[in-house]
C-alpha cells in the first residue's frame, strides 16, 4: 500500500514535467473568467483576469497570446502584436504557430504588410495545407504591391512639386535681377 501511494505522488509529480504546465493553465479561476469574459466580449475584464492569472501562473507565456486575442478584438493592434511576440516564449507549438498567424493579422492591420507578410510565411511554414493562410498571404502580396504603387506616385508628386519650386525659385530671381 505504501509502495503504491510513493508511485502515484512520483508519477503525479512528473505529470507536469512530461506534458508540460498547459495542462493546469486552465484551472486557474482567472483563465476560465477571462476566457468567459472573452466569449461575452467582454475585452477590457478578460485583459484583467488573465494578467491576474500572470501572476499566479508564474508568468506564463500562453497567457500572452490570451491577452493579445482581447487586445486585437478590441482593435489595440499594436499593443496585441506586442503580447503575440511575448506569447511566442510558450513551449506549446500550437500557440505559438496561432501567435505566428496573429501576429500576421495585427500587422495586416497597421498596414505593415510586410511584416504581415512574414509572419503569414512563417505560420505556413509550419502549417503548409493551411487554405486560411494562402489566401492571407494572396491578399497580402496585392496589398503590398498597391502600397508601393501609391508610395511610387507620392514621390512622383514630391519630384514634380520640387521641379515646380526649383523653377518659380529661377523665375523669380530673374525677375529681382532685372529690377
Amino acid at each position: 500500500m505504501y509502495k503504491n501511494l510513493k508511485e502515484m505522488f512520483i508519477i503525479a509529480m512528473l505529470v507536469p514535467f512530461l506534458f508540460g504546465f498547459s495542462l493546469f493553465e486552465k484551472n486557474s479561476g482567472e483563465v476560465e473568467d477571462g476566457d468567459q469574459l472573452y466569449k461575452e466580449g467582454k475585452y477590457d475584464k478578460a485583459i484583467e483576469k488573465f494578467q491576474e492569472a500572470f501572476e499566479k501562473l508564474k508568468q506564463n507565456p500562453s497567457l500572452y497570446y490570451h491577452i493579445g486575442n482581447s487586445q486585437y478584438k478590441k482593435e489595440q493592434y499594436s499593443e496585441a502584436k506586442d503580447s503575440y511576440i511575448k506569447s511566442l516564449a510558450s513551449d506549446d507549438k500550437l500557440l505559438r504557430d496561432n501567435a505566428l498567424y496573429n501576429l500576421g493579422n495585427s500587422f495586416f492591420k497597421m498596414q505593415d504588410y510586410k511584416q504581415a507578410l512574414d509572419y503569414y510565411k512563417k505560420y505556413a511554414k509550419n502549417n503548409p495545407s493551411d487554405p486560411n493562410v494562402k489566401k492571407n498571404i494572396e491578399i497580402t502580396l496585392k496589398m503590398l504591391e498597391q502600397q508601393q504603387q501609391n508610395q511610387n506616385k507620392q514621390d512622383g508628386k514630391k519630384e514634380d512639386n520640387q521641379e515646380q519650386n526649383k523653377d518659380k525659385q529661377e523665375q523669380n530671381k530673374d525677375q529681382q535681377e532685372q529690377n
